[in-house]
């Protein structure tokens, strides 16, 4: 790439300018999503990581007195992940889905080299001075592009704007969807969930039909945990619904780190108002 002559014309806008044909300057608003789709992934990643890790019974480990360190180290992994998004051909999930890569500063058209994208990506930790580089360079390169000798192109052979957008939808609804299951799996596998679920399987049937009416299906589950180094509560909610009703049973628990074991204290019921009288 040739830096601009001095008494080469202005472009009014060096952000579009061609770099070789058929490769134009990824615009500001498309690098930023890319960055906020990649950030998001690793952290997702990295969680998703550290739930895996509890294993079965989380709940009943010892307590582990919680470092100072230990933000700094979640966000040293995010970290690493985002050095090492782009060794794919120069271009992460984010790139590809906003449709924009990194390539070689005095080619475009060839992909930069690893040690190149690792050198480009180190340079984040100065983030603030990253984002007014990229303002004020001729060619939108900020710290870590001119150490790497890369620039960010928009492809031409890319999808279309609709299916790039597409793509980020289904992206942003696997998030919220990794969300609601994540934290319900981790709660599945826990000790004290499944000996409540077994005090709550244990009523009868009968019973259940008598409070919320026939056809009784479980809806939702409350969970509510504390535990200490000498023990714990929790209160774990198992919502039924059926044809006069909805109702809560509530199971009480207490841990026994001597027995390392949940006990059932009590099985409660709190029915909400009939629907009959609902309706009036």
């Amino acid at each position: 790439m040739t830096n601009p002559t001095p008494d080469a014309a202005p472009s009014p806008d060096p952000r579009q300018e061609v770099i070789q044909s058929g490769h134009m300057l990824a615009p500001h608003h498309l690098r930023l999503y890319a960055l906020i789709i990649d950030y998001l992934i690793a952290t997702v990643l990295i969680k998703l990581g550290l739930l895996a890790s509890q294993g079965n019974h989380w709940d009943l480990k010892p307590i582990q007195e919680e470092s100072s360190f230990g933000p700094l180290i979640h966000q040293a992994w995010v970290f690493g992940l985002l050095v090492f998004r782009d060794m794919a051909g120069g271009r992460s999930l984010g790139k590809q889905l906003t449709g924009i890569a990194v390539r070689l500063g005095s080619d475009p058209a060839a992909a930069a080299s690893f040690g190149g994208l690792a050198v480009r990506n180190l340079t984040l930790v100065l983030l603030p001075v990253e984002a007014v580089l990229v303002f004020t360079d001729p060619y939108c390169r900020r710290l870590g592009d001119r150490l790497g000798g890369t620039v960010v192109v928009q492809t031409q052979h890319d999808s279309t704007l609709g299916r790039r957008l597409v793509l980020m939808s289904s992206m942003f609804m696997a998030f919220m969807l990794l969300s609601f299951l994540l934290p319900n799996w981790n709660m599945r596998r826990s000790a004290v969930y499944q000996e409540a679920e077994r005090a709550f399987l244990a009523q009868p049937a009968k019973s259940v039909e008598s409070v919320v009416g026939a056809g009784a299906s479980r809806q939702q589950v409350y969970f509510a945990l504390d535990t200490t180094p000498d023990g714990g509560t929790a209160t774990v909610g198992f919502e039924m619904k059926g044809s006069l009703r909805s109702a809560t049973w509530n199971v009480a628990l207490t841990l026994d780190r001597g027995g390392n074991r949940w006990l059932v204290e009590s099985v409660t019921v709190k029915p909400e108002e009939d629907k009959d009288k609902k309706g009036k």
